[in-house]
């Protein structure tokens, strides 16, 4: 991967690049003004030589300047680059995508608990609609409750009791989640039913026909 040319550095090749075009305008200019008064060839001459001077002088005393305050502003630029290439933080339903996939990684231990299985297996088969706040609280709440039990229910000897709590939490989470989908579902088939009738009544049969 080649490196970033610096601010100054591109600064300073651009106005070398039109140091020449820049010169034959300057000097162009100048020989118009003077062959538009019928000046001599000596007077051409010593013109070209003075104002060659002059350009040399302002041009290269600009260039070292703009390089100058390019290069002394550079670490703001470069600030601003960074700030532009960082990402943004996480939206809510980002952050329950991730919950989620966390509290189901931390489940998929506990392999001594069939029910615990069981359970898993329905959640992560559950539809979650993470831009809805209701199961971002879900998700929150999933993460919280296999925190909680992770350890106990991975120990060699597992609690019968710790196990059906789980289980019972897991449960009302599962069943949570079901009830928000379909809620989901009801709205969106009457958005499309919605919808349906919306054509139905803006384009009628005969309408089309007479067309």
């Amino acid at each position: 991967m080649s490196a970033r040319i610096k601010p100054w550095r591109l600064t300073a090749g651009i106005l070398l690049h039109f140091v020449i075009p820049a010169y034959c305008l300057w000097i162009g200019v100048a020989l118009l003004r003077l062959w538009s008064r019928g000046a001599t060839d000596e007077a051409l001459a010593v013109t070209i030589v003075r104002d060659s001077l002059w350009f040399l002088a302002v041009y290269g005393l600009s260039a070292i300047v703009v390089t100058a305050f390019v290069r002394a502003i550079e670490p703001m630029l470069a600030i601003r680059r960074a700030n532009r290439g960082r990402t943004a933080p996480p939206s809510a339903a980002e952050q329950s995508g991730a919950r989620l996939d966390q509290a189901l990684a931390m489940a998929r231990r506990w392999t001594g608990v069939p029910p615990l299985v069981d359970l898993v297996a329905r959640l992560e088969a559950d539809e979650w609609d993470h831009r809805d706040p209701r199961t971002q609280g879900l998700t929150a709440d999933l993460l919280k409750v296999i925190t909680a039990f992770e350890k106990p229910l991975v120990s060699p000897k597992i609690d019968a009791g710790l196990a059906d709590l789980a289980a019972s939490a897991l449960r009302r989470i599962h069943e949570t989640a079901q009830l928000i989908a379909q809620e989901r579902r009801d709205l969106d088939a009457d958005d499309a039913r919605t919808l349906a009738r919306y054509i139905e009544l803006r384009y009628p049969t005969s309408d089309l026909a007479g067309g």
